[in-house]
């Protein structure tokens, strides 16, 4: 049998998976400093590929706090203790990370950036009302009163399934620890609440890629929309070109939140995390569901890889996405899984890697990879499926780029979430932390399924002992 169809053995998978919690707890913000950084929080970073109409364009990352890379890195954590307590730093992060979370929770739902002051004027012509607060990036400079105004945006159902799943899960390691906890909280009367249904308009991202209108899928932001009436393609343009007007719907109002474009939208990434958190919270069949799995399906089924999600530019997320909410308990995925695996199958490159496109971050070849080997794990079913050589290829691949740091390991951050619409493959969020966790958690899946729970927890004291972790 050849070396990269062979299993990587359990104690290398232990030791990397100790190293990589180690970096993780490292990483994360300890104290608060305002209007800087924040306790409880992981590094993320804005990236601009190119300028941009009203945006300046730094030459390097920017430090951003945002809800999304927050939850994210916290629900891989919570998942990996819950199933494997030997991680004793994990508790601590969670509790950290979790009254973090909190911050962004308003009415309902999570919000993708921090309440803050608006860090400049709103107005053109008067001052700002006293103490009033918007939602914005924290270190990222905006310039002009428009931009204040427009980054202000409502929440949102992707924040807010996995602020709601982060909670779900904090609830869950607490009990495991025989510690009591009050969350019990039904998701779907908050999610599917937001749907694409008995709407007026479309956005225009989903007219050009001919999505259904009123597809009932889920929404991804949490408001009302503008009023547009007598709605047509025509009456949709000149609303779009006369953006910096305000009679246009799409113009941003002070201290308002905002939709961007006035318009709500359907994203396929976002509907498969909050299929996630539903199938998680045991709500895989609540309302909407159904129709969050059409429109993925025909999204994958008209091969958009890289474009499926709006937010989501790399070509490899929506099969991470789709397979992780597919693992969490929503079987109605099975047909698009098949076709997910297919194309998994036969885009991998002869090291075991993957890219996307050029303009995502060179083609971001680590992110790629990990997303894929991800969702091949959750896909399950590595016999059947005829994937364990791809797993194993593109698992010792990633494995080979993994970076000292002190005492841990990590790898480089790849995209993760993007501006979106006009802007997603301008404006870009990396995460070195982020795609570690990812990667962390590929390894332990990867473990689960090729080595015994006994046998990889055994590797995990040994590793842990030899190492001095305790």
């Amino acid at each position: 049998m050849p070396l990269q169809a062979q299993a990587v053995p359990a104690d290398s998978l232990a030791n990397i998976c100790l190293r990589l919690v180690s970096y993780i707890q490292e990483q994360q913000n300890t104290t608060d400093i305002p209007g800087f950084e924040y306790a409880g929080e992981w590094p993320s970073k804005i990236h601009f590929r190119t300028g941009f109409l009203l945006l300046n364009n730094p030459k390097h990352g920017v430090y951003d706090s945002n809800c999304f890379s927050l939850a994210g890195v916290h629900n891989i954590l919570a998942g990996i203790y819950l199933k494997h307590p030997q991680f004793d730093e994990i508790p601590n992060m969670l509790d950290a990370s979790a009254e973090r979370l909190m911050t962004y929770y308003s009415n309902g739902g999570f919000n993708f950036w921090p309440l803050l002051p608006p860090g400049g004027r709103m107005y053109m012509f008067h001052r700002n009302h006293r103490n009033d607060l918007v939602r914005r990036p924290v270190q990222y400079k905006l310039y002009s009163p428009y931009i204040r105004k427009a980054a202000n945006v409502v929440n949102d159902n992707d924040d807010t399934s996995q602020g709601l799943l982060a909670l779900s899960l904090l609830a869950r390691v607490k009990e495991s620890k025989g510690e009591s906890n009050n969350f019990h909280i039904q998701f779907s009367p908050l999610l599917s609440y937001w749907r694409d249904t008995a709407r007026e308009s479309q956005h225009w991202y989903n007219i050009i890629h001919f999505d259904k209108r009123e597809s009932g899928a889920f929404l991804t932001w949490r408001a009302l929309e503008k009023p547009f009436p007598s709605w047509n393609i025509p009456r949709l343009l000149f609303n779009n070109a006369t953006f910096l007007l305000p009679v246009s719907t799409l113009y941003p109002e002070a201290f308002k939140p905002y939709i961007p474009y006035g318009c709500n939208d359907v994203d396929a990434v976002v509907n498969a995390n909050v299929l996630t958190a539903l199938a998680v919270n045991g709500e895989g069949h609540s309302k909407g569901v159904t129709d969050a799995v059409r429109f993925i399906h025909s999204k994958v089924r008209r091969k958009k890889w890289s474009r499926a999600g709006i937010y989501y530019p790399n070509r490899y997320n929506i099969h991470y996405a789709t397979a992780r909410a597919y693992k969490a308990g929503i079987a109605e995925l099975e047909p698009t899984i098949e076709l997910l695996v297919k194309h998994i199958k036969t885009t991998v490159r002869s090291d075991g890697s993957f890219r996307s496109r050029r303009i995502v971050n060179h083609g971001d070849r680590l992110q790629s990879s990990i997303y894929a080997l991800h969702a091949l794990l959750s896909a399950g079913n590595p016999a059947e499926r005829q994937t364990s050589e791809t797993i194993h290829k593109t698992m010792r691949y990633l494995i080979a780029q993994l970076r000292n740091h002190g005492e841990g390991l990590c790898v480089e951050g790849g995209v993760f979430f993007s501006g979106g619409t006009v802007i997603r493959n301008t404006m870009f969020w990396k995460s070195d932390v982020y795609s570690s966790a990812l990667l962390l958690d590929c390894i332990v899946k990867y473990a689960e399924l090729f080595h015994s729970s006994e046998t990889f927890a055994k590797a995990i004291g040994t590793s842990s002992a030899h190492a001095g972790f305790h």
